[in-house]
Parts: structure tokens; sequence; C-alpha cells
């Protein structure tokens, strides 16, 4: 029976064409999702640091999904720091995700640097649905709460940080 379900799980990886699949569990199985992409909260304290839970579904590319993953997490970090209107610097860091992370925002006029953003975990799940390879990627990502205190200070409280209220001020 075991051989069956093995030859079963196989044929089911080649056929779909994905990298990973999560096979049927049963009563007696652990989960093998990750307990942190099991959790609906995207952001998770921890003494010392601050998790974030990048997620994306997206059809085609697994690749590309990991990417969008990824961005989602820098996304919520963004959203703790009150940054609004960011992108990442450098576009090629998506694909290694390793620090430093540079944001600009402000409309482009300024910079951040974020020293030790630091990808910890990726998972990913894959479903043929109709000929179509469906990727759902998580990526845990951390920043040590230290270097969100600095951050917070780095960005200028009480003022637009898309940009919009600083050149008023400017122009005074």
């Amino acid at each position: 029976m075991a051989f069956i379900r093995l030859v079963t799980v196989i044929f089911l990886i080649f056929s779909a064409g994905c990298t990973s699949v999560v096979p049927e569990k049963n009563s007696s199985q652990q989960a093998l999702t990750p307990v942190w992409a099991n959790k609906s909260v995207r952001v998770i304290e921890e003494p010392g640091r601050l998790l974030f839970v990048g997620l994306a579904t997206e059809a085609g590319n697994e690749e590309d999904v990991k990417r969008l993953a990824l961005l989602n997490s820098v996304e919520l970090l963004a959203d703790h720091l009150e940054l609004k209107g960011f992108s990442v610097s450098d576009e090629a860091w998506l694909d290694s995700g390793e620090s430093p992370l540079v944001l600009v925002y402000a409309g482009g006029e300024r910079t951040i640097e974020i020293t030790d953003f630091m990808q910890i975990d990726i998972y990913t799940e894959c479903e043929n649905v109709l000929g179509k390879r469906i990727y759902k990627v998580f990526v845990l990502t951390s920043v040590p709460k230290p270097e969100i205190e600095r951050l917070k200070g780095e960005i200028k409280p009480g003022k637009s940080n898309d940009g919009e209220g600083e050149k008023e001020e400017d122009a005074k």
C-alpha cells in the first residue's frame, strides 16, 4: 500500500510539473506546512525581532511568484514603518533577498537602507488546475527590533512619506 502511495505522489509531481507538492494528509500525519505559513497573521512579534510573512498566489512561473511574495513581505515592513509610496531601489535585489535592502520613497527623493533585513525561510505549494500550475508561496523575513527603531527614527515623523507634504514644506 505504501508503495502505491509513493508511486502516486511521484506521478502527481511529474504530471503537475511542480517543484513541490503537498501530499495528502491523514490524521496520523503532522501537517507539512510550517506553523508561520498557517497563520492568518502576517506580522509576528518575537523577542528581539519582527517576522514578516509575504504571500503570493499566481499561475505561471514559480520564481516570479517567489519574488512577489518577497516584495509582499517588504510591503508589510513598510506598512509597519508607516512608509508610503516606496519602491525597492534595485529590482535585482528581489532575486537574492540579501541585506542591505534599500527603499526609495518621498517621490524618489529619499532612500532608507535596511541593513538587517533577512530572508529566513520559504515555503511553496503547487497545484495543477486545468493544466495550469498555480503557486502559493510564503516567504518568512525578519528585522531585529533595534533596526526597526532606527528606521522609524530616520523616517521623519509627522510628515507625509509619499513625497506630497515635503515639497510644500520645503518651499516655505
